[in-house]
């Protein structure tokens, strides 16, 4: 996917939370034995949203949240 069409991304995905939004689609895309924690990253295709559930170091979200500060939400405990 390309990065200009993400909306939003997030540190740890809360289900209840996005349960409230209008995604249309969600896309896991992790290993259920990996210990990281769940992220979300939110885009918009064919104007709707849609969301991939990964999981990633913080190394990993670090970098992405530099490139792009403005669309990162914070869901620290």
């Amino acid at each position: 996917m390309d990065l200009a069409t993400t909306e939003s991304f997030t540190n740890r995905y809360q289900k209840s939370f996005f349960r409230k939004t209008k995604i249309s689609q969600y896309y896991h895309r992790y290993s259920s034995v990996d210990p990281r924690p769940q992220r979300l990253l939110v885009y918009k295709e064919n104007d709707t949203l849609k969301a991939v559930i990964f999981k990633c170091s913080n190394e990993f979200l670090s970098k992405i949240q530099e490139k792009m500060p403005d669309k990162f939400i914070d869901f620290t405990m």
